[in-house]
């Protein structure tokens, strides 16, 4: 099964709200992939949105 089979197989199931909840960033909602190991491991596409959602300074 390619990456495309993959993502359409764990989407398919899924309302629109949720969906979206897995594919963008909920602090700048960026878009994300499916795939992505950081995003997938934390819920933020990158660090800096990590310490705005936590509200923690550098």
């Amino acid at each position: 099964m390619n990456k495309r089979q993959r993502k359409k197989k764990i989407l398919s199931g899924l309302n629109k709200e949720e969906r979206y909840r897995r594919m963008h960033c909920p602090v700048c909602d960026s878009e994300i992939g499916v795939f992505d190991e950081y995003f997938n491991s934390y819920g933020f596409c990158c660090i800096p949105c990590g310490y705005k959602y936590y509200g923690i300074g550098r």
